[in-house]
């Protein structure tokens, strides 16, 4: 009997401007969950803490034109 392995997720570098400037982000997606990872920008030299943060992306568009606020 062959295994195959199937992939648990994928991840995406992108670009995105701050009030701070231009960050490289990783977009992540696991299952059908969506994720952002953050660099971590009070990381000092030589901590062991992490290197990202992730955040859950839970934003959606509305649907209709009519739920707009204009």
């Amino acid at each position: 009997m062959s295994t195959t392995k199937q992939s648990a997720g994928a991840a995406w570098r992108k670009n995105v401007t701050t009030k701070d400037g231009e960050v490289e982000i990783l977009s992540i997606t696991i299952g059908d969950k969506r994720f952002t990872a953050w660099p971590n920008k009070f990381k000092k030299e030589g901590e062991r803490s992490p290197d990202y943060r992730l955040q859950e992306d839970n934003y959606k568009p509305k649907e209709k034109a009519e739920d707009l606020p204009f």
